[in-house]
């Protein structure tokens, strides 16, 4: 269709066109009957669009599904275009980009159509509404390969030497000599000066990665295909050179992780084994944090971008049943944060033996591994976009406490769950100082917004700490809210970290809801009809625009630093915070057994 409309608009009105319209239309005309040829053949040695079209192409669908107007072309039209895209697409599996590769090259030409074919393609695919019919299997079977191959042979082996000797150990066997050039050639490769076309292919892949993730969310893919792709794109979280890729593919695995459930569990051991386990401790610096973060003061709070996966995993593994879902359905709906918080946590303690044994071998430190990670919840508890970490920060005190950490028959590891437990407790109680010397802000605010709010829209709560629980949990809803509108044009509605964190909270407080109703036991238990009640309010809170408490509530412009104190308080008060009693005497029993 756009070699159609560009041959429409490129048609003299008259007898008298030049040469230069001559030329142009017949180049256009060959590359229409070479679309048509490729539609049967399916096969092609070189790209028969000009780049320069496809980058139009793929700019111009790009819009149409920020529109939300490709559900509105004829679905024969898309389908069509889609199978003169294939070609293209296929072109990208089994080329291979040499350092000394120009632009002009043919593989380079090949790489570069094949890359963004597969861009327009999945602009497409992402966008919502369209047709079951127009995921081809063949196409998105090429897509993903392509992916795959691009990534692991063209990306990372020149960006890594270590992945240079796995995927390609002809060059680096080339490269060994001699030895000063080989290091010399680290030294470059590890700064990140690659060619110019590998950061092509480079940039081209974080918006494929970003749009796959996307498709992902709408279709089911076949997980044969899916999984290694997943195993590749974690790699890169290895290479600290490679940041904006680390974003779109962690954002890859998270959606994998919530549409495909039965494959948690290997995606899980595929974090353990291919990130947490690979993540190397610099010097007294710890890790390295490259995802920013934003603390109170909207100043850049950096984290490791393993942090950021895990707490999505977590974050993305609960959601509110429809609302046909019966009770059992109901009651269990955010167990799916505590089961994955506890495989991670587990996972993580079972590599404590082994790692010590190995570091005399010069293996990296787990334990400051272990350090960080935790460090990383803790820094970002308080925070409105990470409600998920106070979850992963609690089952962390219970494995803790188990056979795996404190009980743990190695000294090695007891020793390591003690200092643990030291950092956790430290945190905690100055984070309760902080709460206290806010208490009187935190109060007047609460108040504020119980006087400014619509009776209906506060439920009737007998007990006052649910009345002001109740809202916090509205203000932090209606928080996310607007941060997520304001970041619209940045992230994705489906991918938005603001957006998921809104329905995790919305799933927390239906189950915390459930909870604190049974356990007055008796007659305070409920019953399935209101059960199905409660999840109903709560599915209409979470897809709800409007401010929870009513429009008024806007009045109030509460600023970020005021939200972080009431997320604070909300903790402080919360079973973590309350805990803190119980790990102080967890370190005075270790102190004592020390002792004896």
């Amino acid at each position: 269709e756009a070699l159609s409309a560009d041959r429409e608009e490129s048609e003299p009105e008259g007898n008298d066109s030049d040469d230069e319209d001559q030329q142009q239309q017949q180049q256009q005309a060959s590359s229409s009957a070479a679309a048509a040829a490729a539609g049967h053949s399916r096969k092609i040695s070189k790209p028969f669009l000009p780049l320069e079209l496809l980058k139009e192409l793929q700019a111009s669908l790009s819009q149409g599904k920020q529109a939300g107007v490709l559900n509105q072309v004829d679905e024969d039209r898309l389908r069509q275009l889609l199978k003169v895209l294939l070609p293209h697409v296929q072109l990208g599996d089994g080329r291979l980009l040499d350092e000394h590769d120009t632009a002009t090259s043919n593989t380079a030409k090949a790489i570069a159509a094949a890359l963004e074919a597969v861009c327009c393609c999945l602009q497409l695919l992402a966008a919502p509404g369209l047709s079951t019919s127009l995921y081809l299997d063949e196409l998105l079977t090429a897509t993903v390969q392509v992916a795959k191959y691009q990534l692991q042979y063209n990306v990372l082996a020149f960006h890594h030497v270590p992945y240079r000797q796995l995927y390609r150990p002809s060059s680096a066997a080339a490269d060994d000599a001699p030895a000063t050039s080989n290091k010399k050639r680290a030294r470059v490769e590890s700064a990140g000066k690659v060619p110019r076309l590998v950061s092509d292919v480079r940039a081209k892949l974080e918006l494929l990665l970003k749009l796959l993730a996307q498709v992902v969310d709408r279709v089911l893919l076949e997980v044969e295909l899916l999984l290694p792709l997943v195993r590749v794109a974690l790699t890169c979280l290895q290479v600290d050179s490679l940041q904006l890729l680390q974003v779109e593919a962690v954002a890859l695995a998270v959606a994998v992780f919530k549409a495909y459930p039965q494959q948690r569990q290997h995606i899980m051991d595929e974090v353990l084994t291919t990130v947490i386990a690979n993540i190397t401790v610099v010097g007294s610096r710890g890790p390295v944090r490259l995802l920013e973060a934003t603390d109170a003061n909207e100043r850049p709070l950096p984290i490791m971008m393993a942090t950021a996966l895990i707490m999505q995993l977590v974050e993305v593994s609960v959601e509110l049943p429809p609302v046909d879902a019966d009770a059992a359905v109901i009651k269990l709906a955010f167990q799916g944060a505590y089961r994955w918080s506890d495989v991670f946590w587990k996972g993580v303690f079972a590599r404590l033996p082994a790692a010590k044994a190995a570091k005399s071998d010069g293996a990296c430190d787990f334990k400051s591994v272990m350090e960080a990670l935790v460090a990383d919840l803790l820094a970002v508890q308080m925070l409105p976009e990470w409600p998920v970490a106070t979850i992963m920060l609690r089952r962390f005190t219970k494995v803790l406490s188990s056979d795996s950490g404190l009980k743990h028959s190695d000294t090695a590891v007891k020793q390591a769950s003690v200092e643990f437990t030291g950092q956790l407790t430290a945190r905690l109680c100055a984070d309760a100082l902080a709460a206290e010397q806010t208490a009187e802000e935190v109060t007047a605010l609460l108040e504020a917004a119980e006087a400014a709010a619509d009776n209906d829209a506060l439920q009737a709560v007998e007990a006052p700490e649910r009345r002001q629980e109740q809202i916090l949990n509205s203000l932090h809803l209606d928080y996310l809210a607007a941060a997520h509108s304001s970041s619209r044009n940045s992230l994705d509605s489906s991918n938005s970290i603001t957006a998921a964190a809104r329905r995790f909270v919305c799933c927390r407080m239906l189950n915390d809801t459930i909870y604190a109703t049974n356990r007055g036991g008796g007659d305070a238990k409920l019953s399935e009809e209101q059960l199905s009640l409660l999840l109903v309010q709560h599915r209409r809170l979470q897809d709800s625009s409007q401010p929870v408490l009513g429009p008024a509530i806007g009045s109030l412009e509460l600023s970020r630093a005021q939200h972080v104190s009431l997320v604070r308080w909300w903790v402080v008060g919360g079973p973590l915070g309350a805990g803190r009693g119980t790990l102080i005497k967890w370190l005075l029993e270790a102190g004592s057994r020390e002792g004896k």
